[in-house]
């Protein structure tokens, strides 16, 4: 006789869980902003990526509605943060 074992204790057992081993991660699950694969669906933070450019706001996104602005960008003289990284045109002469 086999035991079913749910080891994280989030109601679905091993054999359906996608890591038994966290009780946040389960198929169903509401997926949420935070760098996991909630629901097992193989993709993490679905739904969050509201500009397209692979990086959502819990990725370090700093402006989720410009495609050009996140943390893999090049920064460029513009007055803009491109990459993210909290300064404005680091790496650029500001007084000419």
């Amino acid at each position: 006789d086999e035991t079913v074992v749910d080891a994280d204790g989030d109601g679905v057992t091993q054999c359906f869980d996608c890591d038994d081993t966290n009780s946040a991660i389960y198929p169903g699950n509401i997926e949420i902003c935070d760098g996991i694969d909630n629901n097992c669906d193989g993709n993490i933070d679905e739904g969050f990526d509201q500009d397209g450019d692979g990086f959502t706001t819990c990725q370090g996104d700093c402006d989720d509605s410009d495609a050009s602005i996140n943390p893999n960008a090049t920064e460029i003289c513009d007055g803009i943060d491109n990459n993210c990284d909290g300064n404005i045109d680091e790496g650029f002469d500001q007084d000419g």
